[in-house]
């Protein structure tokens, strides 16, 4: 922009290394302003100017800050079992059939590791956890455990079902209760779980 006039003289396009040139302006004072970033730049919204008093080329230096990538909407799954009662044994493990609604893998950390497919399972044992990470914001997903009801246990779960929000750990909690059979002495295995 020709600054005593205010008119648009030209528009400058840089090249690949980011150059680009402007000529036959007449001497005056000039105002150069970008209009469209490189890609993956953020738009300068400095405005820069030029004097133009002689045949010696002006240079003028735009600079461009690089766009911060967009970090994924992502939140957790975690699933925690215990075990209540004398009749509970403690260290039978459990599956747990995990399902996404992209059909996605996922990988978990805790008291166990590796990675999940949906409608894949997870074992897990009285006290145990594991918390399922980077799953997309808004993706479904349903635990259910297979031992459910069974086995004189009875089931309690809270959480089993839901929506990944982004941030946050979802909580899957599932306690199986089982009092003591009659006219039967507990076991080793039999202990009951500690209090919190």
């Amino acid at each position: 922009i020709r600054k005593t006039t205010g008119l648009v003289v030209g528009t400058i396009t840089t090249d690949a290394e980011g150059k680009g040139s402007l000529s036959n302006l007449v001497y005056d004072t000039y105002e150069i302003a970008e209009k469209t970033p490189p890609t993956g730049y953020v738009l300068s919204t400095e405005t820069y100017e030029a004097e133009v008093n002689s045949t010696t080329a002006v240079n003028v230096t735009i600079t461009n800050t690089k766009e911060k990538e967009k970090e994924p909407e992502v939140g957790s799954l975690e699933i925690r079992k215990k075990v209540t009662g004398r009749g509970g044994k403690m260290k039978k493990e459990f599956t747990f059939v995990v399902t996404f609604s992209d059909g996605k893998s996922y990988p978990y950390e805790g008291s166990k590791e590796g990675m999940v497919a949906s409608g894949g399972s997870i074992l897990l044992s009285h006290g145990q956890s594991v918390i399922i990470t980077d799953i997309p914001v808004g993706v479904q997903y349903t635990v259910e455990e297979q031992e459910a009801n069974k086995d004189g246990y009875t089931t309690l779960a809270t959480g089993e079902s839901g929506t990944i929000k982004d941030g946050e750990t979802e909580e899957v909690v599932i306690v199986n209760h089982k009092d003591q059979e009659p006219n039967k002495p507990p076991t080793g295995d039999n202990t009951p779980p500690p209090t919190d």
